[in-house]
């Protein structure tokens, strides 16, 4: 089983499906090793937009999430605008958006609720991204 499902459909766009299921072994390295893969094969900036795990999993896991998720954006940080995680729980966008308050990120995450939602979350962020350049 896989961490997830990475969606380049739509780039500037990127979609990410994560499993509903506790990461095992190598699955968490191996999913964002094909990212990175797929971001080297494209160029030009571009929004991410997440769908999250509907059950908690280990701190352990979450550390290891961010820190991978950490690693990518550096790499790419020149042409990451930001992300749009879509949460349907109210618990899990209420840690999240607590989450977020405490860390320093150089690009905006949106935390949303359906998709209406984030198709405008998304929307906005590549709009402001073409007026700067």
């Amino acid at each position: 089983m896989k961490a997830g499902e990475i969606d380049m459909s739509e780039y500037p766009l990127v979609t990410l499906r994560f499993a509903d299921k506790e990461p095992e072994g190598t699955e968490l390295e191996e999913f964002f090793e094909q990212l990175d893969r797929e971001l080297e094969a494209r160029s030009g900036p571009y929004v991410t937009k997440s769908y999250g795990n509907s059950k908690f999993i280990s701190g352990e896991a979450r550390v290891k999430f961010g820190k991978l998720s950490q690693k990518i954006t550096d790499k790419y940080e020149g042409r990451f605008l930001g992300s749009v995680v879509v949460l349907n729980s109210l618990i899990g966008r209420m840690m999240l958006k607590g989450v977020l308050l405490v860390l320093k990120k150089k690009t905006p995450t949106k935390v949303v609720s359906n998709e209406e939602e984030a198709r405008v979350a998304v929307e906005q962020m590549l709009q402001e991204a073409a007026v700067t350049n």
